[in-house]
């Protein structure tokens, strides 16, 4: 697996597409897998400068481009089979969610870079707009027999269901205006009776202001490194649990759900606040920021940032009223 998807990397890049590696590795296991069925004579494939004749039904606009280069000649590379090349591929990328329940469903936000696939192929997948990771678990699906699910969002029928996982794992833009707040859709799915837990980047969240209409419903914080885990409850419950995922302190997965479900105080571990701490401590999610006794002078101290802050924008504010009119004088 590795082999291959180091050439698909060095054929991109020798060809200077703009195309994922995954992509192109996905591409050719899917090749593969209509070979093996007959679909199509590999020899046969093989021979041709590109495949853009070919009809492959696969909606990832990237592929199209693929299919009118020779990537196809990598084919010749692959001496396994396509079901073996996707588990392989799968298991490389291991995510830090461990998600068990029998009956499960995603709402992936962005193109996340974390494997959410289920391989049991149990897990009901929600979109607004299909994004190319869930065109891939497609294909996935073909080449390893499986039934995922995919639905619109609009079209959900939450009784069938206890949590819903929302994953917005893709960057965070300065410039860009997110369509909707994360903050909707937590409550959407709360109104619904459904626990939600949300997985996304430490930056998005660290000051949570967006989460404010939700944070009575904020029941556990799990941080680890740069990303953060956020579970809320559909039951309003004003204590919370932060857990600092230190992998030094907790080997594995099994050992951190030890934690969660025993929910006691561990030095450096496990730490417990409240959502009105979090509010006077205007939404900042950390996890030595509750550690620390003395909450009232914190408090204090962060109150002079946050008013710091305000000014610094007032004066930023003036400042552009002040050029504008420079501006304007001169340019009369």
């Amino acid at each position: 697996m590795n082999e291959l998807y180091n050439n698909i990397y060095k054929y991109i890049r020798k060809e200077k597409l703009f195309i994922s590696t995954d992509i192109g590795y996905i591409y050719l296991c899917y090749l593969k897998y209509l070979c093996e069925k007959k679909e199509y004579d590999i020899n046969k494939i093989i021979e041709k400068d590109n495949l853009s004749e070919i009809k492959l039904n696969l909606e990832i606009p990237q592929i199209l481009k693929l299919q009118q280069t020779k990537i196809h000649k990598l084919l010749l590379d692959i001496h396994i089979d396509s079901k073996t090349l996707i588990k392989e591929y799968l298991e490389e990328k291991q995510p830090f969610i461990d998600i068990e329940e029998e009956k499960k469903l995603i709402l992936i936000l962005k193109n996340s870079n974390i494997n959410l696939y289920d391989i049991k192929g149990n897990t009901t997948y929600v979109y607004e707009t299909l994004s190319n990771e869930l065109y891939i678990y497609k294909i996935i699906d073909k080449i390893l027999n499986k039934k995922n699910k995919y639905i619109q969002l609009d079209k959900l029928k939450y009784e069938n269901y206890k949590y819903i996982y929302i994953i917005d794992d893709g960057p965070q833009y300065r410039f860009i205006k997110e369509n909707k707040e994360i903050s909707y859709y937590i409550m959407k799915f709360i109104a619904n009776n459904l626990k939600v837990i949300l997985y996304t980047n430490y930056k998005k969240v660290n000051t949570f202001t967006k989460g404010r209409r939700v944070i009575d419903t904020l029941k556990t914080i799990i941080l680890k490194e740069e990303r953060v885990l956020i579970i809320f409850d559909h039951k309003e419950n004003n204590s919370v649990s932060i857990i600092n995922y230190d992998i030094n302190k907790i080997k594995d997965i099994t050992k951190l759900k030890q934690i969660i479900n025993n929910n006691r105080k561990q030095k450096d571990i496990l730490i417990k606040t409240t959502s009105d701490k979090i509010k006077d401590n205007n939404m900042r999610i950390g996890f030595k920021l509750y550690q620390i006794e003395n909450q009232d002078k914190l408090f204090d101290i962060n109150k002079i940032v946050d008013e710091n802050t305000h000014l610094i924008e007032k004066l930023s504010a003036i400042d552009q009223t002040v050029q504008s009119e420079i501006n304007r004088l001169l340019n009369r």
